[in-house]
């Protein structure tokens, strides 16, 4: 299949919307993270978190941490490029797995690959299966909506993966529980509903508190209603809303992100650098590199292993 220069435009819109709708969740739900529901509400009012919350960085980096504790004090992890040897399921894993979903449908990727990738890159340094099975499950859910499906058909098709795998009842308890509680509370938030999801600390809750919220608030001109919605409650705040993101970015486009938090998000300019050279890379044909050619300005960019 070749794709018209509408689905072009299309996936560059979903690819950057999900990448910044991501950002822009974790930026919303990172300073509540660790605080109580109630302190949330008296602080930013009955609606929830709409807007930036004022904090101070507190020097932690997830990235680097997870890196030295994989190294265990060596110089490199001794498993690099292997499972991980605990029994971890946090969340991590659900919120770095949705660029397996946004491969372009008209390429060789389908949604078993985009499931094996997420689960085997979550794996690196999640061990529960659970972990690895969340993961992929959202990488299906997002890309189905990159192939062009609605969020309901698109949830069924992650669901038809999700009971195709093995060790997938923790997956399928979460996700169906939040399908039930989105249609039983017909489009109004409840904090307590969104609570009996869980933390959002492990992968499936994460992924279903996130997606609890964006079947509650699906529409276009909802988004910021579901963002505060995926963020607002006493657990993992910035994870939840940060997948959140990346489920109604791919399904609206960049253009249905609140403009009151994308022009002030952090990094705006590196991430959207970043999704259109993703963008690029698979839509661009030889242009910024041939498969076999010689050693280009690109290969300096992105110089891989």
């Amino acid at each position: 299949m070749t794709p018209s220069r509408f689905d072009l435009e299309t996936y560059r819109s979903r690819v950057r919307g999900s990448l910044l709708g991501g950002a822009i969740g974790d930026a919303l739900g990172g300073p509540v993270e660790f605080w109580k529901t109630e302190k949330i509400l008296a602080r930013c009012g009955e609606g929830g978190v709409r807007e930036y919350v004022p904090w101070r960085v507190d020097g932690r980096d997830p990235c680097l941490t997870a890196l030295r504790s994989a190294r265990a004090g060596a110089r490199r992890p001794k498993q690099f490029g292997a499972a991980a040897d605990n029994d971890s399921k946090g969340c991590g894993g659900v919120m770095r797995s949705a660029p397996f979903g946004l491969l372009p449908s008209w390429g060789w990727a389908g949604l078993d690959f985009c499931y094996s990738g997420a689960a085997e890159a979550a794996g690196h340094a999640h061990g529960h299966p659970t972990g690895q099975i969340a993961s992929g499950a959202l990488a299906v859910l997002v890309g189905a909506i990159v192939r062009g499906q609605g969020l309901r058909e698109a949830t069924r098709t992650m669901i038809e993966v999700l009971r195709e795998r093995d060790s997938n009842g923790e997956t399928l308890r979460a996700v169906q529980a939040a399908i039930d509680l989105g249609e039983s509370v017909g489009g109004v938030a409840s904090t307590t509903t969104m609570e009996s999801l869980g933390g959002g600390w492990i992968a499936e809750e994460a992924l279903a508190m996130a997606l609890h919220a964006a079947l509650v608030f699906p529409e276009p001109d909802q988004m910021l209603d579901a963002l505060a919605y995926a963020v607002t409650h006493s657990g993992d705040s910035d994870s939840t809303g940060a997948i959140c993101g990346n489920i109604l970015g791919a399904l609206h486009g960049e253009t249905a992100l609140p403009p009151s938090l994308v022009f002030e998000v952090e990094g705006r300019g590196t991430i959207l650098e970043l999704a259109d050279d993703f963008v690029l890379e698979f839509t661009g044909g030889e242009h910024p590199h041939g498969d076999w050619g010689p050693h280009t300005r690109w290969t300096d960019r992105y110089p891989g292993w």
